[in-house]
């Protein structure tokens, strides 16, 4: 209590380390409950994500999609050294299926379906799109295939896109039991959905946000700009 006191002058505190607080490992801790046997990293980029998870206590398989073919190449290299990770090959999800032009941010980690907004690059100028690659657009319910196997865990970081992967994979969200999703507080991308249309999509597909670890933040205004949901598959649905 006296150092906390002592921290708190130069804006400081101590905080004993919790996986709610971090979402990966909660995700991690949480896959652990209801059987999860495979993870699915929807917009892995370099594999960042799924290099994290394993240190968090993740050792089943991973499958990883990545749309853009450069950054999905180094995907493979990375994975390439963990026999129980897998990359799907180059594809953007979405709600139907199709071709669709990605457009590639500076930082490549930012890349998006949709037009960032000026508030973003203004946060952090490296969001701002360079060029724009032109990709195949899939469904994930079209790309599951027989060899992976349920239930499921699912993270879905698509910088704004995230409900439209989501609607088009409801047959794989029947079959899952954990997610982690990409939400924004703030209008980033434009058309991204918000925070709360995804809540209420996850709910109708019988889940609830148990956990928002702060994510993206503008540190100069001290606002939060996303967060990482974390759902599980309720009781009552999973008992359905």
């Amino acid at each position: 209590m006296y150092i906390n006191h002592a921290l708190a002058r130069v804006g400081l505190s101590l905080k004993r380390t919790r996986p709610r607080r971090d979402a990966n490992a909660l995700l991690a801790l949480k896959c652990h409950e209801p059987g999860v046997r495979t993870m699915l990293d929807i917009g892995a980029n370099t594999g960042q994500f799924a290099s994290e998870i394993r240190q968090k206590g993740w050792a089943g398989p991973i499958i990883s999609f990545e749309p853009i073919p450069e950054v999905h190449a180094e995907l493979a290299r990375a994975a390439g050294k963990d026999d129980n990770w897998h990359v799907a090959p180059a594809c953007a999800l979405g709600s139907r299926p199709g071709r669709v032009a990605i457009r590639v941010s500076l930082n490549r980690v930012s890349s998006s379906l949709l037009e960032v907004t000026e508030h973003s690059t203004r946060i952090e100028p490296a969001t701002a799109f360079e060029t724009e690659v032109e990709v195949a657009l899939h469904r994930l319910d079209e790309l599951v295939e027989e060899n992976w196997e349920a239930p499921f865990a699912m993270k879905i970081d698509t910088q704004g896109a995230e409900l439209e992967v989501l609607k088009g994979a409801r047959a794989v969200l029947a079959r899952t039991s954990v997610a982690l999703i990409e939400m924004s507080l703030a209008t980033l991308y434009k058309g991204g959905a918000r925070s709360w249309e995804i809540i209420s999509f996850m709910e109708d597909e019988g889940f609830r946000c148990i956990a928002m670890p702060e994510g993206f933040a503008d540190t100069a205004a001290e606002e939060v700009l996303q967060v990482d949901g974390i759902f599980v598959r309720s009781v009552v649905a999973a008992s359905a």
